[in-house]
């Protein structure tokens, strides 16, 4: 399709950016993935400078767009794209990365952006790590309407749940978010 066509000779750091906002799957500002991408080996990746040159080229070639400080994907078929050519080692590393960055951004005295940490918990290399996160995810949707939200969040604990009080606890909540949505069954 159009999209895989226009990333196919998209490479280096320039592929690098690509793949990191689309495992974020969010606006982000330069200084975020500066930071997100020093945590792969502890270095600013390829220079600040090198950084904001990839970030200038991919927004040249209309591959992400610039609304003031944020980048965003140009495209959601680019997004998805991007997304969807990443091997499953390379996806769960970044989403691993970017869990370790959020919990390191919020520090200690400050919640990091529970429903964002829960996704990247459960897509990294350790899924069982996201349960707590995607409970609570859970529950902050369902109290805030957000039932779908919920509803996907109280699933994806069930799924990586070891123990049967943990997969009690999920389900009955998840039971709970069924009946307001007005379904018996899944």
């Amino acid at each position: 399709d159009a999209a895989r066509r226009r990333l196919s000779n998209v490479s280096g750091l320039r592929r690098e950016v690509l793949e990191t906002a689309a495992v974020l799957a969010r606006p982000f500002n330069g200084e975020e993935l500066r930071r997100l991408l020093e945590l792969e080996d502890g270095e600013a990746a390829s220079g600040q400078e090198g950084l904001r040159q990839a970030l200038d080229g991919v927004v040249l070639d209309q591959l992400l767009k610039r609304e003031g400080s944020l980048y965003s994907f140009a495209h959601a078929a680019l997004e998805q794209a991007t997304y969807a050519g990443l091997e499953e080692e390379i996806r769960s590393s970044l989403h691993t990365r970017a869990a370790a960055w959020l919990m390191m951004e919020s520090g200690p005295k400050e919640e990091p952006p529970l429903e964002e940490l829960a996704r990247h918990l459960f897509f990294s290399d350790h899924p069982e790590r996201a349960r707590d996160s995607l409970e609570r995810a859970g529950r902050q949707a369902l109290r805030q309407g957000g039932l779908r939200e919920a509803a996907t969040s109280l699933g994806r604990a069930l799924e990586v749940s070891e123990t049967p009080e943990d997969r009690c606890s999920s389900c009955l909540l998840r039971e709970e978010v069924w009946g307001r949505l007005g379904r018996k069954d899944e």
